[in-house]
């Protein structure tokens, strides 16, 4: 959704309901769009087709609601970046992000949390008061100057973000005798003693990806279709992403029951950057019921929502039930307007 903000955030998501006791349950091909209007009439023109032979039929593990910036799985914290306009999947590939980074790998840097940081560094523990302390110069002259000390600016973190700050001073104060060159030390009861307990984890920079699978329980192998190049008939690329109701392993999502009904694959993309001036944003897909698949049941539909970040929520867009008759055929473009 379009925000009152140059940096606003949306996000599409498709997801199937589907009776999911067949081993091909049903099968809903989809290609994707998202674009401006000012795209539509040379949308031929966005991106060539690829050439892909012979590609290995992928399915990605996840499980989803909601979409983040930057998702956790300790010790990685894998960074979403948002998706400029327009961007287009004809499915040759797959685009759909893989959670399973390594330490070693070329895109993977070290970052600390803190829970705490003072005047920019990040000591193990600080013991301060909160009120200004003062420390004492002698001057050769006989002169006694107090000085105060340095304030303390300290900034906590929860998980890595800023909840709150505090000033202090330090409970060491001093007194230098400019006559003698000696230099005592008296240490206060402080007011405050804080400690730091940094957890470590492994920044994963962004990827080429356009969806993010379900992110609730990062390694089971559910809620995500299949993006192959078998299952279309008369395809119009060279792959697509089919709803088929199945695990990675092609078993059905709930084996409870033979009348199980509920929510199937689901297709998440990454937030989408909508700049407040853009006007007429559009999401596209073809799709087609069916193909060298088992045809969709009567109460089997395919269903867009699209994030509404202001309220935190998924919103209704669409939805789609297959031909009462038996067909195939694409259906003509759809076009959906992204409010």
């Amino acid at each position: 959704h379009k925000r009152s903000d140059p940096t606003a955030r949306g996000e599409s998501r498709f997801h199937q309901s589907a009776s999911p006791m067949m081993r091909w349950t049903s099968y809903l091909l989809l290609i994707c769009f998202v674009f401006t209007s000012s795209l539509i009439r040379a949308q031929e023109e966005l991106v060539d087709l690829k050439q892909v032979k012979g590609m290995p039929e992928e399915k990605t593990s996840g499980n989803t609601e909601n979409s983040r910036i930057n998702l956790v799985k300790y010790p990685f914290i894998y960074v979403h970046d948002t998706l400029p306009l327009p961007f287009f999947d004809d499915f040759s590939t797959n685009r759909i992000k893989i959670y399973d980074a390594e330490k070693t790998d070329p895109n993977v840097s070290l970052k600390i949390n803190y829970d705490f940081s003072v005047n920019g560094s990040n000591p193990d523990t600080l013991y301060y008061r909160s009120d200004t302390t003062y420390s004492i110069l002698k001057t050769i002259g006989g002169d006694i100057i107090s000085q105060s000390n340095t304030t303390l600016f300290i900034t906590f973190y929860q998980d890595g973000k800023v909840i709150g700050y505090d000033t202090g001073w330090t409970n060491v104060v001093t007194e230098f005798d400019q006559g003698t060159g000696l230099v005592t030390f008296d240490t206060l009861l402080p007011d405050f003693t804080i400690i730091n307990t940094p957890d470590t984890f492994c920044r994963v920079a962004d990827d080429a990806t356009l969806w993010t699978p379900p992110i609730d329980t990062f390694d089971s192998a559910r809620a995500v279709p299949f993006i192959n190049n078998r299952f279309a008939k008369t395809p119009l690329t060279q792959g697509v992403a089919t709803f088929d109701g199945t695990d990675d392993r092609g078993m059905p999502y709930d084996i409870s029951s033979e009348t199980s009904y509920g929510l199937a694959d689901v297709l998440t993309s990454k937030p989408i950057y909508l700049d407040s001036n853009m006007e007429n944003v559009y999401l596209s897909f073809f799709y087609q019921a069916g193909g060298y698949g088992n045809y969709p049941d009567e109460e089997d539909s395919l269903v867009v929502e699209f994030f509404d970040v202001l309220d935190s929520a998924w919103r209704f867009a669409y939805k789609l039930r297959p031909p009462v008759v038996e067909d195939s055929n694409w259906t003509d473009q759809i076009f959906l307007q992204i409010d």
